[in-house]
């Protein structure tokens, strides 16, 4: 599990790089088949959170799941 808080200077576009940087490196590890990343984001810096998730919850290579969850 991966956790995220959004503030001023990590907003939507920041978290989504930060996030693909996630899959990179817990793609590449044997013992890691689902990632789960929390993003609390209390300021509402991520504008559309549900297609955030969506966006985001996607198959990735090395993966069995991935699942996106953003709360205010």
């Amino acid at each position: 599990m991966e956790y995220k808080c959004a503030r001023d200077g990590l907003g939507d576009k920041e978290l989504r790089k930060q996030i693909a940087d996630d899959f990179l490196l817990y793609g590449k590890h044997v013992d890691c088949k689902k990632l789960v990343v929390f993003v609390y984001d209390s300021n509402q810096h991520v504008p559309n959170p549900e297609g955030f998730e969506n966006d985001l919850t996607v198959k990735v290579e090395g993966l069995d799941s991935v699942h996106i969850i953003i709360r205010r």
